[in-house]
């Protein structure tokens, strides 16, 4: 739990934060359609995925201990899925392409949220071709899940501060308060969001009224390079067999 009191949003000091918030989401969006498209049951598609996330992270530059827990909770959820295919009747189809795609798009993800604040994200949706109640909705999310894991950080730390517990001890026992405390609170404080959010008038100004940042040269040679990314990851795999 320690990884999450680290705030991802916006946390990123990599070069690809001067670009418009636009543009992030686009190479982010090629990032994760290359680390998808490249053929991972070959060495040349391995190797593709590999330097993608390895180069993304790179220019996102996200704090090693978001990026640390990022990637064992990567481990944790696609390791499994390579490691015990062969005892499964029939197995999964392609282990190591499931395990490489898996961990590949969540570290891609969380690089992109890097540099990325719920300020950047709304500027770049109303630039892109999305329409509004969509990038209101995702807004949303993004919005709630940031409130989420805050909630989750306080009372994991009031546990541990209460009760002494520390590590997994501390885990499982905001596991099992889940029903009965931290439901409850965000239920209450989801309330206390919707009401100001219907007081503030909300639903009634226009995403696009509020501005955003128009694209330089910079960004579109940022927008050309990931278009050619994601067309050589399409190349390989179709002289690949698909």
């Amino acid at each position: 739990m320690r990884w999450l009191r680290h705030r991802i949003l916006g946390s990123g000091r990599g070069v690809i934060g001067r670009l418009a918030p636009q543009t992030r989401l686009i190479c982010a969006v090629s990032a994760l359609a290359v680390g998808l498209a490249a053929p991972a049951r070959t060495l040349a598609g391995s190797v593709t995925i590999f330097a993608t996330v390895l180069l993304w992270l790179a220019l996102c530059r996200p704090s090693a201990a978001i990026l640390g827990g990022t990637f064992v909770m990567g481990l944790a959820v696609f390791a499994p899925v390579m490691l015990l295919s062969p005892f499964v009747d029939g197995g999964a189809a392609n282990p190591w392409s499931i395990f490489l795609r898996g961990l590949a798009a969540v570290l891609i993800s969380v690089g992109a949220a890097s540099t990325l604040t719920e300020s950047d994200l709304r500027g770049g949706l109303v630039r892109l071709p999305i329409p509004d109640i969509a990038a209101r909705i995702l807004l949303q999310v993004v919005h709630q899940t940031s409130t989420l894991v805050g909630e989750t950080t306080r009372v994991s730390a009031a546990m541990a501060v209460r009760g002494g517990g520390q590590g997994s001890r501390t885990a499982f026992e905001l596991l099992a308060s889940i029903p009965k405390v931290w439901l409850p609170r965000v239920i209450s404080r989801a309330e206390r969001v919707a009401d100001a959010m219907e007081l503030r008038g909300f639903g009634d100004v226009e995403l696009g009224a509020m501005g955003s940042v128009p694209p330089t040269r910079l960004d579109r040679f940022a927008i050309a390079a990931a278009i050619l990314a994601m067309a050589g990851a399409v190349a390989l795999r179709l002289g690949n067999g698909g």
